[in-house]
């Protein structure tokens, strides 16, 4: 591989972070909005229902670094629970 090559590597990467953002705020707009829907509900912040369908999801579609997912997926569902207070 050459300096070229890893140059371009890196372009794809930085396409590919712009999509992960991009998708993330997408996520915590719908979130915050879920918020404030159970807020009107008087529903609590933790559905630990719901949190166990996402993991099962992500176990699902993630055939490779799943672990790595995993925690990144814990992360955001740690971060869209803060979004929604």
């Amino acid at each position: 591989m050459d300096v070229e090559e890893l140059a371009d590597l890196r372009k794809k990467i930085d396409k590919i972070d712009r999509t992960i953002i991009e998708n993330l705020i997408k996520r915590f707009d719908v979130v915050k909005k879920i918020g404030k829907e159970k807020k009107k509900l008087k529903i609590g912040i933790t559905d630990t229902e719901r949190e166990k369908e996402i993991f099962e999801n992500i176990f699902r579609i993630s055939k490779r670094y799943r672990n790595e997912i995993n925690k990144i997926y814990r992360t955001i569902v740690k971060e869209s629970k803060k979004l929604e207070l």
